[in-house]
C-alpha cells in the first residue's frame, strides 16, 4: 500500500536466508527450505533488487564480483589435483569477502544516500548490522506488535538509539500471542510482547498514550454481540 503513496520513497529490506535464496550468492551451497517467501510484488523496492538496479552506482561491481565467485565456486567443485582445489578454495573466500564489501557499499547507498524515507522490516531485521550501520531511523511503527516478544520489539527501538523520536504500537493482545517454545522463559515472563506490558502498565506516571478502537471492520456486524 505504502508503494502507491505519492513522494515517500519505500525500501523493503528482507532477511539474509532469502536473499541467498533468490540470488545464492553466499557460502552456503545448500541452503534450506525457506519458511517464508518474498512477496513478488516488492521486487522493485526490495533491497536485494535495489543493489542491482543500473541506479545503484554500485551495482556494475557487485555483479561483476558476483560472477567471478559463481565462476570460482565451479571451479572449486570440479575434478582436479588437490593443490588446485585448495588454491580454489583461499580465492573464492578473498573472492567473497570482497563481494560482501560491494554488498555493504551498495546497501549503504540504498539505505542512506538513495533518498530511503521508509524501511519496511521484522524486527530482527531492524536489528541487522547493515540497517543499523546506514539507516538513520527516528520513528518505529511496530504492526502486529502483540506477536512480538518484548525482545524482539526493543530490537528495532535500540537500532534508533538516542535519534528515537516516536514509537507507535499496533496489535490486540487478546488475540494471537507472541510465540514462544520453551517453557524456561515462559515461566520467567519473558513470552510477553512489549505491548501488553505497555498496555496493562498502571495509569499513573505514564509517559506514553494509548487508544483502543471503537469500531471493527473484520465480521460482519451481528457477530460481534454473540458470546461464546
Amino acid at each position: 500500500m505504502l508503494q502507491t503513496v505519492a513522494g515517500v520513497t519505500v525500501l523493503r529490506v528482507y532477511g539474509r536466508t532469502i536473499e541467498d535464496q533468490t540470488f545464492k550468492q553466499s557460502l552456503r551451497t545448500n541452503l534450506s527450505s525457506a519458511q517464508s517467501v518474498m512477496d513478488k510484488t516488492c521486487e522493485e523496492i526490495a533491497l536485494h533488487f535495489r543493489i542491482r538496479n543500473p541506479s545503484n552506482p554500485h551495482s556494475a561491481r557487485v555483479k561483476l564480483i558476483e560472477d567471478e565467485v559463481m565462476q570460482l565456486r565451479k571451479r572449486t567443485v570440479a575434478n582436479g589435483p588437490e593443490k588446485d582445489h585448495e588454491r580454489n578454495r583461499k580465492e573464492l573466500s578473498l573472492k567473497v569477502q570482497e563481494f560482501y564489501r560491494a554488498l555493504d557499499e551498495a546497501e549503504g547507498y540504498e539505505i542512506a544516500k538513495s533518498g530511503t524515507e521508509v524501511i519496511l522490516c521484522t524486527c530482527i531485521e531492524a536489528g541487522s548490522s547493515r540497517v543499523k550501520r546506514h539507516a538513520r531511523v527516528s520513528h518505529v511503527i511496530i504492526d502486529e506488535a502483540s506477536m512480538c516478544l518484548e525482545a524482539e520489539s526493543l530490537v528495532a527501538l535500540s537500532t534508533a538509539g538516542q535519534r528515537l523520536q516516536q514509537v507507535v504500537l499496533l496489535g490486540d493482545h487478546k488475540q494471537l500471542a507472541a510465540v514462544i517454545m520453551s517453557s524456561a522463559p515462559r515461566k520467567l515472563g519473558l513470552s510477553k510482547s512489549l505491548f501488553e506490558v505497555l498496555f496493562h502498565e498502571p495509569s499513573t506516571g505514564k509517559t506514553y498514550s494509548s487508544c483502543m478502537l471503537q469500531t471493527q471492520y473484520r465480521m460482519v456486524s451481528v457477530l460481534q454481540y454473540y458470546k461464546c
